[in-house]
């Protein structure tokens, strides 16, 4: 588990705060995020601020490429197919 400095987030000294988590998951896991990790976090921020609502806490998804690893490819040597 990662322990994230966290300040009471909100306005202040001019400088708006906010707190971005990253995670890493297989396609069809999302719903962990959107459900269960969004309804502790709005949970967590109301005890800073009671009016804290659900939707300021979005949810977003990026697309990640995939590392390919080069497959060498056998090929007969041209001495053994003159064979």
């Amino acid at each position: 588990m990662v322990q994230v400095p966290m300040s009471s987030p909100g306005f202040h000294d001019g400088v708006w705060g906010f707190l971005r988590v990253q995670f890493k998951l297989w396609p069809g896991q999302g719903s962990l995020i959107e459900t269960t990790f969004r309804q502790q976090v709005v949970s967590a921020m109301k005890t800073f601020d009671p009016h804290y609502a659900d939707w300021q806490v979005p949810v977003t998804y990026r697309a990640m490429a995939a590392s390919k690893t080069v497959k060498p490819h056998l090929k007969s040597s041209p001495d053994k197919a003159a064979e």
